[in-house]
């Protein structure tokens, strides 16, 4: 008779351990390349111990779990350690602040959640926190600080460039909370906090300055 493997939800229950290097790496929403690193695979849990990737036009390294045993429900846990990525490449498809948002980003943060079937990420269940910093970059566009250039009469308000923006992050319930914000301009100081609910395409977000306006 041959031997049968017996599935674990929809993976098979065989235990793997492996360095590997990808090419390219594709799921339902991103294409990665140049994956490469150290895993193992037992009883349907995959763990990262240390693997990158390129993306976003920089580096991505990951260290974690992701529970393949529940086809509909795969859950994660990752540190994530992003170098010198472009924001607006990256944040645009989390939230809608990442549009606005352009220059050099990394972050050290760990996150958990769920995949869904289809490898992609399912907002709602992202829980996480970090540390931000965006270099040589500019806000451009965002609705806030239009309204602040229309009520100032202050047309550089619509685009404001800026030599470094750092802040601690927290997410949860589909929000994005921002503290200890501060953006660094040619002009002056800006702190920022509040939050912002890119996830879910709504915005409560509260901001306040300190310095002169650029």
């Amino acid at each position: 008779m041959k031997p049968t493997v017996k599935p674990i939800g929809s993976f098979p229950a065989i235990d793997i351990a492996a360095n590997v290097a990808i090419a390219n790496l594709s799921t339902d929403k991103f294409t990665f390349s140049n994956a490469k690193g150290a895993l193992e695979v037992s009883n349907g849990v995959l763990t990262l111990k240390s693997f990158n990737v390129g993306a976003f036009a920089g580096i991505i390294q990951t260290k974690g779990t992701l529970d393949l045993r529940d086809s509909g429900k795969r859950a994660f846990n990752l540190d994530l350690d992003i170098k010198n990525v472009e924001s607006n490449t990256l944040l645009s498809n989390f939230t809608s602040l990442g549009r606005y948002l352009f220059g050099t980003f990394s972050t050290r943060s760990s996150l958990r959640g769920e995949l869904d079937d289809s490898m992609g990420l399912n907002p709602r269940s992202l829980l996480g926190s970090g540390t931000v910093q965006i270099s040589n970059g500019k806000l451009k566009g965002f609705p806030l600080m239009q309204k602040l250039a229309e009520f100032t009469n202050l047309t550089t308000l619509k685009e404001v460039d800026f030599a470094e923006w750092t802040n601690v992050f927290s997410i949860s319930d589909g929000r994005i909370n921002i503290k200890e914000g501060k953006v660094t301009t040619g002009a002056g100081e800006f702190q920022i906090g509040g939050s912002q609910g890119g996830f879910d395409g709504r915005c409560r977000a509260s901001r306040s300055c300190r310095g002169s306006p650029p």
